[in-house]
């Protein structure tokens, strides 16, 4: 959780959003993982870390709301 008394949520669609639980007001943290779902999701300090059908490890500045970091996983 990012803050008390909020989720962070992977959708159907690839994106992640935060969830407020107290008004479930949510926020758009990432729009989409390359028109695929989003399967893993891990949070540092200063980053959003995603990967996906597509194959990719993707680094997520929730601040500036922009992928900084891209790395492709062989298969």
């Amino acid at each position: 959780m990012p803050d008390n008394g909020a989720l962070v949520v992977g959708l159907r669609t690839g994106s992640i959003v935060i969830v407020k639980t107290d008004d479930n007001s949510q926020t758009t943290v990432m729009q989409s993982h390359n028109d695929g779902e989003t399967w893993g999701l891990d949070l540092t300090d200063t980053h959003v870390w995603t990967s996906g059908d597509d194959n990719q490890v993707k680094g997520w500045d929730p601040h500036e709301r922009k992928c900084t970091a891209t790395s492709k996983v062989s298969d």
